[in-house]
């Protein structure tokens, strides 16, 4: 897992607007990845195979810093009153 932690820290930080901020580890520190792809890890464990759960919670901590990087840079989201919701 550490190399898939590694590789997470340095993958792009895709923001909603299409723009990108950096890399994860510009916005996450490395036990804090850590933490999240272990909680997301045992979260999915059982529902599917090694490799997909692996791929699976590598997205939910990318999907998490997005959020994080675009809520802490205060762009809209869309939605009613740009809160991001239908």
């Amino acid at each position: 897992m550490s190399q898939l932690i590694e590789e997470l820290l340095s993958d792009t930080v895709d923001l909603p607007d299409g723009t990108e901020a950096g890399t994860v580890g510009d916005w996450l520190g490395r036990s804090f990845v850590m933490f999240l792809m272990n909680s997301a890890t045992q979260e999915l464990e059982g529902q599917f195979d090694h490799e997909e759960t692996q791929d699976l919670a590598a997205a939910m901590v990318r999907v998490f810093t997005s959020g994080y990087a675009t809520a802490m840079r205060g762009l809209s989201v869309g939605g009613a009153h740009g809160n991001g919701t239908g």
